[in-house]
């Protein structure tokens, strides 16, 4: 294609997708509104842009991300349907999602500690997922969130993989490294990015839906260089002074300037959050975590179902969210009915034993 156009307004097809209407403008991709007429669905189609031709790195970018979204069926991680090349331009496309995004959401001020926990615990339960499968997102912030509304109510869905990567390949180079006011001070550094950097990323994340700031903005300010001379950020009370001690220090732990000192995985970071939590959210991502330890055990259960989600169905507290309700998981698979089996061929042989015993006896 010579020079940029809008394919949107001339309603370009695009191997059987009809594209409507532009729905994110990036400079690597663009995601349209289209219609599958196979199946007369609507669709969101990612597309690279005419001038990413020319660019080797983002041909590559796109197509892994891609590749690495088609990897998952997780309630919080948005459903890639099928992959292709359309004039040279590498496309994929997923599900439509109507709402808004989690950035769209924090501008209206910060959110109770409810709300908070309700929403965060399926995306940090996606980031665990995609963790466990050894990738990292590499650009977790609120415009990477998307609050999908369905009938209902709200369902977090982790979006824009767009320079996520395998942690198990050798990343290259050429790939950013994400938003600067979420990047961990290690990759700050020209340290590699990793699941510790997605979780500061996170860190970051939860103190700006709790305070409605980010914790390293401002610094020309007196008193903030002050507090982060001490604590490495401004603390969250300096923002909201009667904020919950449990979240406060969920988010520092995520924010420690050393990896090491952050939690182990995303999913101790999950059973700190559970005391924010309201009771239903509370005992279901509890049951999740549980649940996902014991496969753990077992170590004969694969990760896509330690990693699904239980049906969640809250009610905000300050009516900021109507509801949220990741999809249920799958029931544990049944006990096959072997027990009466099981002793009674042993049985049945003591008994034979014995028989011939005593008729050898009686008639020795």
């Amino acid at each position: 294609m010579g020079g940029e156009r809008d394919p949107a307004a001339e309603r370009v097809d695009v191997d059987g997708f009809t594209l409507l209407s532009k729905l994110r403008d990036g400079p690597m991709g663009k995601v349209y509104e289209a219609e599958q007429r196979s199946l007369a669905r609507r669709v969101a189609l990612k597309i690279l842009s005419s001038d990413g031709l020319q660019k080797r790195p983002w041909v590559q970018a796109l197509r892994r991300e891609g590749e690495l979204l088609a990897r998952f069926s997780h309630p919080n991680i948005v459903t890639v349907f099928e992959r292709g090349t359309w004039e040279g331009r590498p496309y994929f496309v997923m599900e439509y999602l109507e709402g808004e995004t989690l950035a769209d959401r924090l501008a209206g001020g910060p959110m109770s500690p409810v709300a908070l926990a309700a929403l965060s615990l399926p995306i940090l339960s996606a980031v665990a997922a995609c963790h466990e499968r050894g990738i990292v997102h590499g650009d977790l912030k609120p415009e990477n969130v998307f609050l999908a509304s369905i009938d209902t109510g709200i369902v977090p869905k982790l979006i824009d993989f767009g320079i996520a990567f395998d942690a198990g390949i050798a990343k290259g180079p050429e790939v950013s490294a994400g938003t600067p006011e979420y990047m961990a001070p290690e990759v700050l550094r020209g340290e590699p990015a990793g699941a510790g950097s997605d979780q500061y990323a996170m860190g970051v994340v939860l103190y700006e839906m709790a305070t409605g700031h980010l914790p390293r903005l401002h610094e020309d300010d007196p008193e903030r260089l002050r507090l982060i001379a001490k604590h490495g950020l401004v603390p969250p009370r300096h923002h909201v002074p009667n904020l919950d001690e449990t979240l406060e220090e969920v988010i520092e732990r995520a924010l420690h300037p050393e990896r090491s000192a952050r939690f182990r995985d995303m999913r101790e970071m999950m059973r700190a959050l559970l005391p924010v939590a309201g009771p239903r959210e509370r005992a279901e991502y509890k049951a999740q975590l549980d649940a996902a330890d014991r496969n753990d055990d077992d170590d004969g259960l694969d990760s896509e179902e330690s990693g699904s989600i239980p049906t969640l169905d809250a009610r905000m507290v300050d009516g900021a969210l109507d509801s949220i309700r990741p999809s249920a998981a799958k029931p544990p698979a049944p006990a096959t009915a072997q027990t009466g089996f099981s002793w009674a061929v042993p049985l049945a042989l003591v008994i034979g034993v014995a028989v011939g015993f005593g008729l050898g006896v009686l008639l020795s």
